[in-house]
């Protein structure tokens, strides 16, 4: 082999990123500097045994040494037959990384810790200024001699599989809100009237990869929800990602996604149509398997399958929800018919201080004896229980409760799954004085907190989309709800009811409330007289009608609009009578 038709490799620490090279006049002596164009700079790997090279540079044609001399590496023209002048090359776990041992002394090719351009032979352990990158730099060279298990070329040749592992929410604010869109149509006919909105969001991370390759995926998706009310909801996503990997260890990913949201609403005469919309981000691993060609620098040509995981990978999901009710509709549901039905005390002594219906139907319950239960009315019985002093609970559309505890936390409990028990997570950090909180739709909380109430004054209204509570201006007040539509309702300590008219309208109710709870409908507890006596009553959209029996301290409603209360001691709901 002739030092014109070989191949020749610069070799590049990780830690300081620069290069092994002889002396610019051969001084016996190897450095470690800008490889800047040199030839002493440039090596050629000959075998002397198998697995075992010498590291012979281009100027010179002198070859590393594992010298003596304070555990320098030198640099020597008389190296065959030597085993101080032999390496082994040896791959680390990263891909395209090597360590470079020694075959007399067993010490590794080591570079500075502190870059001093000087190369040591010692052991390596886990230093990067240990690890090498040997990276070809003649690949038209005519002889193709170089190490067996160094990669100089690659290439995705066989197809790309996925799979996905379960998504989590992340914990930013969400692309699109719409919030509570009202279309109303008071005419005599049927009206179509269709609801767009388009987005692009670009998303670019650098995350940690082990293999190297290069893919390029598309995905398109379309999500058709049916409504026997509307003429149909229709959500297209187009995703474009591309993921770049190098032996550098790092991942570029840019994630292009264009989303089209249409809802063709049919506002039937005489009626109304409201329009919720919430685009979120998600956040998923990909475990991926592909077929790749490598080069090897002998020449030799081999077929890897690889397998890895993309981490961070980012893509976005809708909820739509369209609901219309008639306009000037009076008319009760059977299940407001008939009497309140009391469920079993807890039998520790303790009483019931708040209460919640989750959008699966179970009922949580606070109690004065820093439990919170949770009633299943399918079963009969309280199937969960966790040990927390909750001072007011809500519950949202998947079942999780939502608490202020005494330190006025927020936290959350997940509830049991399969095996897996009912789990209580720290949601956000203290609240300023927090009195109440309500869930609306798709993640969103609301919540009466940050300033001190004087003399049982009211308190500002805040909400709760992902990493930081937001201020609502234009409303104060002590209790709050949010119902199927997602809009708040707020109490006021003067017992005034004021509801929210997207974007930032608060319309008075006509109406004396001190609590209010929400399904489609609206619930509050109104007074009766100064004694403290009251009355349940519920508000279909025209009137407000009066529900049976006696009123409430606290009031909550089911998803199917079943009112709960705490009425003393007791814990009821009002039953349906047989007709």
């Amino acid at each position: 082999m002739t030092s014109q038709d070989a191949r020749y490799f610069i070799i590049r620490d990780l830690a300081h990123r620069q290069a092994v090279r002889g002396g610019d006049d051969h001084d016996r002596r190897a450095y470690h500097d800008d490889p800047a164009k040199r030839d002493n700079a440039l090596w050629r790997f000959e075998e002397a045994d198998p697995g075992f090279y010498y590291i012979v540079d281009r100027k010179h044609v002198a070859a590393l040494w594992a010298g003596t001399e304070m555990e320098r590496v030198c640099h020597e023209k008389a190296y065959h037959g030597k085993h101080e002048a032999q390496w082994e090359v040896l791959p680390t776990p990263d891909a395209g990384v090597y360590w470079l041992r020694n075959r007399k002394t067993g010490d590794d090719l080591v570079a500075g810790d502190q870059h001093d351009h000087k190369v040591y032979r010692q052991k390596a352990h886990d230093r990067r200024n240990g690890q090498w990158t040997i990276e070809l730099t003649n690949p038209d060279a005519t002889m193709k001699g170089g190490p067996r298990n160094v990669i100089v070329d690659e290439q995705v040749v066989g197809p790309v599989t996925f799979t996905e592992r379960p998504a989590d929410d992340l914990e930013i604010p969400p692309l699109l809100v719409v919030d509570n869109l009202r279309v109303t149509n008071a005419t005599t006919l049927d009206q179509d009237i269709s609801l767009q909105h388009t987005i692009t969001d670009t998303v670019t991370t650098t995350v940690t990869t082990t293999h190297t390759a290069s893919v390029r995926c598309m995905s398109a998706l379309t999500i058709e929800l049916g409504n026997p009310k509307v003429a149909g909801v229709s959500i297209k996503t187009q995703t474009s990602a591309k993921y770049a990997f190098t032996s550098a260890r790092s991942m570029a990913q840019e994630v292009s996604n264009i989303l089209t949201v249409t809802i063709p609403v049919k506002a039937l005469k005489r009626s109304e149509a409201v329009v919720s919309t919430l685009l979120r981000r998600k956040v998923v691993k990909v475990d991926f398997e592909a077929g790749v060609r490598r080069v090897l620098a002998d020449g030799s040509v081999r077929l890897d399958t690889v397998k890895g995981q993309w981490q961070g990978v980012e893509y976005i999901t809708a909820e739509v929800d369209v609901t219309d009710r008639p306009l000037g509709s009076t008319t009760l549901p059977t299940s407001r018919l008939g009497r309140w039905t009391a469920i079993p005390r807890f039998g520790d002594g303790s009483a019931p201080r708040d209460l919640a219906v989750g959008g699966d139907g179970m009922v949580w319950i606070a109690s004065d004896g820093n439990q919170v239960r949770r009633w299943n009315p399918a079963t009969k019985t309280y199937d969960t229980q966790i040990e927390v002093h909750a001072v007011r609970i809500t519950a949202d559309d998947r079942g999780a409760a939502w608490l202020i505890d005494s330190d006025s936390v927020v936290r959350r409990i997940e509830p049991p799954r399969g095996s897996e028990h009912a789990q209580l997570v720290t949601v956000s950090p203290r609240l300023r004085e927090a009195v109440d909180l309500a869930a609306g739709k798709g993640g969103v909380i609301w919540a009466l907190a940050g300033e001190h109430p004087v003399g049982g004054g009211d308190t500002p209204l805040l909400r709760w989309t992902g990493p930081a509570w937001e201020p609502v201006p234009g409303i104060k007040g002590t209790a709050v709800a949010a119902g199927t539509d997602g809009l708040p309702w707020v109490v006021t300590a003067q017992g005034r009811l004021f509801r929210h008219e997207p974007p930032s309208t608060w319309t008075e109710v006509q109406q004396s409330a001190k609590d209010v709870a929400r399904s489609a409908e609206t619930w509050v507890v109104t007074p009766l007289s100064p004694a403290g006596d009251s009355a349940v009553m519920v508000f279909d959209g025209t009137a407000w009608q009066t529900a049976p029996g006696a009123g409430a301290a606290r009031l909550a409603v089911s998803p199917d609009g079943v009112p709960w209360r705490i009425s003393g001691e007791e814990v009821s709901y009002l039953a349906t009578e047989p007709s």
